[in-house]
């Protein structure tokens, strides 16, 4: 089992830093989310603002489960915001570019139109394991506990619609008072979501693999006091070997923490 915080952290300054692809994050290679997530601790270590607004990236090259190298790059800075972009190497093979922009706190005009999904509540919600007794497939999900919702009718293993809904609440530690660290939480699921709800529109066996192009992700509020997190998550089109979709993560007392889209390619 991993550690968030822990994994997460790099060495370094002055915008080089070092970190570790730990192998505790595995699924079918390292987890996207996870290296977006290292990206995002840099970014948080350069920054002069405590908080991140957005985050682009661009996924290169899997790493090995090994050192890699971050070069922060301050592309514009003001009294209220910094563009900062992330670029992750292993040795001489480029492995992601990140674009993010942090912001500082600031007054202005508030609203909030969402509405959030209806579901139960996670203490109400089955974990994983009761459908699946041989879970975790892969060495990501002991990181979690995962709580999906079916669609009405709908049975594990048959197809349906490219939709997966699920509470998550990360282990050892569920939530943390770094704001880099807590957008981290919601930016892995974010990025890793996609596929098992495209999965979903087809049924068990899933016969292809998927690796993610980019992910662009909007870091709405802190998540905060909330240790679980709701993840809703949609693979609306797959077509011509891509495969698109779009997450929001909500925390427990209905507020939308994270909005995302993503574009992965499928690999036969």
């Amino acid at each position: 089992m991993g550690d968030l915080a822990t994994d997460t952290e790099l060495t370094g300054g002055g915008g080089d830093y070092r970190g570790f692809v730990s192998h505790d994050w595995e699924i079918l290679g390292p987890d996207g989310g996870f290296l977006s997530a290292l990206a995002l601790r840099a970014a948080g270590k350069e920054t002069a603002f405590a908080r991140p607004a957005s985050l682009a990236c661009h996924y290169l090259n899997s790493p090995q489960f090994d050192e890699v190298q971050l070069t922060v790059t301050k592309l514009r800075e003001s009294s209220r915001a910094e563009s900062l972009r992330v670029s992750m190497r292993q040795g001489d093979k480029p492995i992601l570019e990140a674009l993010i922009w942090t912001v500082a706190a600031a007054a202005g005009i508030g609203h909030d139109t969402t509405e959030p999904p209806q579901v139960e509540p996670p203490e109400k919600v089955l974990p994983i394991e009761h459908y699946r007794p041989d879970w975790p497939p892969f060495p990501f999900w002991r990181n979690m506990e995962y709580r999906p919702m079916l669609m009405p009718g709908q049975r594990v293993g048959e197809p349906g619609r490219g939709w997966l809904r699920a509470w998550h609440r990360y282990r050892p530690v569920a939530k943390f008072d770094d704001l880099f660290i807590d957008a981290a939480r919601c930016l892995i699921l974010a990025d890793t979501m996609v596929f098992p709800a495209a999965s979903m529109a087809h049924g068990n066996p899933f016969p292809y693999r998927a690796t993610s192009l980019d992910v662009a992700v909007s870091f709405h509020h802190p998540a905060e006091a909330s240790e679980w997190l709701l993840c809703d998550a949609e693979s609306h089109t797959a077509e011509g070997g891509l495969v698109g979709g779009q997450v929001s993560v909500w925390s427990d007392t209905g507020r939308l923490l994270v909005s995302s889209v993503q574009q992965m390619i499928q690999l036969v």
